[in-house]
């Protein structure tokens, strides 16, 4: 017997045994949740992120109150503009956690390990999901106090609070979602991270080039089609500062509800069953 089957039945034995014990009592995609929690929290890169979020969020609110002295910017429109930092910043850094959950198992030797326990390749995926969707809730938390401060009493605190996070839920959902199909397609966390990276850049800065309203047929088509651009652009401005009713702008949501509905189903049932050590073996 070779000594790479030996270590092979080791690792499957061990599995087995780690089963054993905890499997009978606690979900596999719990266990899995929780040590991705930990990777995630304890020391990992949500941590940092999360940091990184914090400091942007203060330094563009602090700008946005210095501004409004001289320039008497409205408070809906300060809560809007940080809104937007705060939804962005949502999308990003779960397209970044997710862009790693799978690659970079697979650079540091442990995929192997995982996919020789008796756990499913969907329950895997499954706690990974979870614990990359773990930032969101905090993300929304942190950004409280700032809207608090810059509403100055205006009604539009509430009204951010319940569309940003009906928003950024979506956003929480889609972009993880996203980000952990490439990284499951990815041999290296380089290649995961530049795909992901140059998709999100390719949806975000349409919605920020000057002039939309000047648009073609075609650049019309491709707005509604962009799950960032609808809501950001469209939906939240209308709602949060000119008062619309919702039910004229509900479709500029259907987008990036669609977005979030197919990346969960092609990543659980489409792409679960394909969940390998190398990639390239599909």
């Amino acid at each position: 017997m070779s000594d790479a089957t030996a270590q092979l039945k080791e690792k499957q034995a061990l599995g087995q045994r780690q089963a054993k014990s905890f499997g009978r009592a606690i979900p596999a995609w719990w266990l899995m949740f929780i040590r991705e929690l930990a990777d995630l929290w304890i020391g990992g890169k949500a941590l940092y992120l999360i940091l990184a979020y914090s400091l942007f969020l203060g330094f563009q609110s602090y700008a946005q109150v210095k501004s409004s002295e001289t320039s008497f910017v409205p408070p809906k429109e300060m809560v809007f503009a940080a809104l937007q930092g705060v939804i962005y910043v949502t999308g990003l850094i779960g397209l970044i956690i997710g862009a790693d959950s799978i690659s970079g198992e697979r650079e540091r030797g442990t995929l192997e390990a995982l996919l020789l326990t008796p756990a499913s390749r969907r329950q895997i995926l499954l706690g990974k999901f979870l614990a990359g969707l773990s930032p969101w809730p905090l993300i929304l938390l942190i950004a409280i106090p700032f809207f608090l401060l810059l509403a100055q009493g205006d009604p539009i605190f509430g009204q951010a609070l319940f569309w940003g996070g009906i928003v950024g839920s979506l956003f929480a959902l889609g972009f993880t979602g996203l980000g952990m199909l490439i990284s499951l397609w990815s041999n290296s966390n380089r290649a995961s991270f530049f795909i992901s990276l140059g998709i999100y850049l390719v949806l975000v800065l349409p919605s920020s080039w000057p002039g939309r309203t000047v648009r073609g047929y075609v650049a019309k088509i491709v707005q509604r089609l962009n799950p960032i651009e609808g809501p950001i652009n469209e939906f939240l401005p209308k709602i949060l500062i000119n008062n619309r009713p919702y039910s004229e702008y509900a479709s500029w949501l259907w987008t990036p509800e669609v977005f979030a509905g197919v990346m969960v189903l092609v990543l659980f049932v489409y792409a679960a069953s394909r969940l390998c050590i190398d990639a390239r073996q599909r």
